[in-house]
């Protein structure tokens, strides 16, 4: 997945100040595999007793980790856009 033709993963943002203190917020890995799991809609005490794959849920994480960055992405253009329209 690219955004202006770089990996999503790696791309940088147009407009980082523009994203709160959130942005600074660091957590668990076990925190992160719950809202994966959350937002994917899997049932969390399934997940919590391991009784999905191992590869699945490697691919709800992956997932979860790209769907964050294409919001992030969306948002900075969104941003990008409105800046244009203020000095146009």
């Amino acid at each position: 997945m690219t955004v202006r033709d770089e990996d999503i993963r790696t791309a940088g943002l147009m407009h980082p100040r523009d994203f709160g203190p959130r942005a600074n917020i660091k957590s668990s890995i076990e925190f992160t595999e719950w809202e994966a799991a959350h937002e994917a809609g899997c049932d969390l005490w399934r997940w919590h007793c391991n009784e999905y794959p191992t590869t699945f849920k490697a691919r709800v994480m992956a997932w979860y980790e790209l769907h964050n960055l294409v919001q992030l992405h969306q948002h900075d253009a969104g941003l990008t856009k409105r800046g244009r329209r203020k000095s146009g």
